[in-house]
């Protein structure tokens, strides 16, 4: 079995990743959600459901509609003061992010 080639760069955005569970923003949109003891609301349906069935939506996306720009603006969306978290349920994060990467797909279409 062949090893990867390692990258130092994805190295970087996996312990983000892995860590950013710690971020104070999360911390605050779980707190605006919660509903009761394991209940959060989605902010799209409204609908209550358990911690297991959520997922977090960055805004703006943390890949822009227009496509890949650098690791700085990525961790900059990802991490930075002026990135809003939200909570939604996997079913309405699916659907968000199925439109977002259809309009990512048309930019590049448009684009070249």
């Amino acid at each position: 079995m062949a090893r990867r080639k390692w990258d130092p760069r994805q190295f970087v955005l996996n312990t983000l990743k892995r860590k950013s569970y710690m971020l104070p923003a999360i911390s605050a949109a779980l707190d605006k959600a919660r509903r009761g003891f394991g209940l959060y609301e989605c902010v799209e349906c409204r609908q209550v459901v358990a911690r297991k069935n959520l997922e977090k939506d960055h805004e703006p996306p943390v890949i822009p509609i227009t496509g890949w720009d650098d690791y700085n603006g990525v961790i900059e969306r990802w991490l930075g003061e002026r990135s809003e978290i939200r909570v939604m349920c996997k079913p309405c994060h699916k659907a968000k992010s199925k439109r977002e990467n259809a309009a990512r797909r048309q930019s590049r279409k448009r684009a070249k």
